[in-house]
């Protein structure tokens, strides 16, 4: 295991391979139309995890004896620009959090958002920061359950200091 894997109950979390990218873009679209229609958004860096994996990282949950991946989540890598606008330096934000319907409730996402936070922390940010659309009530009642407060104020996605979909922002301290 290098030192950018991690393990959790049965499942091995690591950079995705480029080989994969279209296998974490249907977990991605199962994921999200299972619960919400659609991949969040309607450009092509949310449908594609190849895209995403040029200037940011996509990691995945991968089962640790078949190597199937089961979840991912994109993050920004060190150095590189914010996922989303109004992010600050010192938070890692990140994106498109999926865990694939026929692998639920095996804590997948809690091992990606864990994996997430221990990154953050060695990378020396100080808060995880991300978006979550209004009707994703579960991820809501996750991000909640694992301590992330709701910051109402930076709710939203913004280009140019224009405000183009409501969101909900959330964040945790991780120092």
């Amino acid at each position: 295991m290098s030192p950018l894997e991690s393990q959790a109950a049965g499942l091995l979390i690591r950079l995705m391979r480029p080989e994969e990218a279209e296998t974490v873009d249907a977990v991605v679209a199962a994921a999200y139309a299972h619960d919400y229609d659609a991949v969040p958004g309607n450009d092509e860096f949310a449908r594609r995890a190849a895209l995403r994996a040029v200037d940011h990282d996509v990691w995945v949950a991968a089962d640790a004896t078949s190597d199937e991946v089961l979840g991912a989540v994109t993050v920004r890598r060190p150095g590189a620009v914010a996922l989303h606008e109004d992010a600050a330096s010192d938070e890692l934000d990140l994106r498109l959090l999926a865990v694939s319907p026929t692998a639920r409730r095996r804590g997948i996402a809690r091992a990606l958002m864990a994996h997430v936070e221990e990154h953050a922390r060695a990378h020396g940010y100080g808060a995880v920061f991300l978006k979550s659309a209004h009707e994703m009530h579960g991820a809501h009642a996750l991000y909640e359950s694992l301590g992330y407060a709701r910051v109402a104020e930076r709710d939203g996605v913004w280009i140019g200091g224009r405000k183009i979909i409501d969101v909900r922002s959330y964040s945790l301290a991780v120092r």
